[in-house]
């Protein structure tokens, strides 16, 4: 699979921007504070996962565990994502941070990936 750097870096501000704003509008929402003593912390941000999962939905990978196992972790997208964790870790990342399938529908229903890709 052919990366274009320049669309992996656009995808990536797109997706971390987005986060940003959601996670200001949704902390503004929630009652009480986060816990300061935060236990394992994963090594690979929301808007990482995200960026990933878009990736995955471009590539024309059939199983998203596949093109986890050969294009992140030991191919092209390495590089770009130096802390990705083995794929049973993502899945377990990406499942207790819910809010990535949401905000990835969201952005794919409202139009804002469609504009990354298009560019």
């Amino acid at each position: 699979m052919i990366i274009n750097e320049l669309k992996v870096i656009q995808i990536f501000i797109e997706m971390d921007d987005f986060v940003s704003t959601c996670e200001k509008f949704v902390g503004s929402k929630l009652i009480g504070s986060p816990s300061p003593h935060a236990v394992n912390e994963p090594g690979i941000t929301v808007s990482e996962m995200m960026c990933i999962e878009l990736m995955y939905h471009l590539s024309g990978y059939k199983c998203f565990q596949y093109y986890y196992q050969q294009v992140v972790e030991k191919g092209s997208l390495r590089s770009y994502f130096p802390k990705a964790p083995c794929y049973n870790r993502f899945c377990t990342v990406e499942t207790t941070h819910i809010i990535t399938d949401d905000l990835l529908s969201s952005m794919l229903s409202s139009g804002v990936a469609l504009r990354v890709i298009l560019c």
